[in-house]
């Protein structure tokens, strides 16, 4: 095996043993996490916003915002949308699940 193939291999193995303990098993009764309440709220609030802007909002990356409301998106209480204005951004903003969570 050359350096290149245990790179690689290794690569592989990483990756896997990384999802493996970093996995997000499914919970009876979700609760959503403090960060996930404040990003709710904050839509509540303010309406649909963009990844970017919501990133901006609680000083977090954008990628780690983007894992937030995809994570939120598969509960089904966000969804995303096409800007209007701007074909190449998405809305962020409540489903009708998340605005029923809302009204509890």
């Amino acid at each position: 095996m050359s350096t290149r193939d245990d790179a690689l291999r290794f690569s592989e193995l990483f990756s896997a043993l990384y999802r493996h303990f970093h996995r997000r098993d499914p919970v009876a009764g979700w609760q959503p996490s403090p960060e996930a309440l404040g990003l709710l709220e904050h839509l509540s609030q303010s309406g649909p916003l963009t990844v970017g802007e919501a990133a901006r909002h609680f000083a977090r990356s954008q990628a780690a915002t983007s894992e937030l409301i995809s994570r939120l998106e598969a509960r089904g209480v966000l969804e995303r949308s096409p800007d209007a204005r701007d074909a190449r951004r998405s809305l962020v903003w409540l489903s009708e699940r998340g605005l029923e969570g809302r009204k509890a």
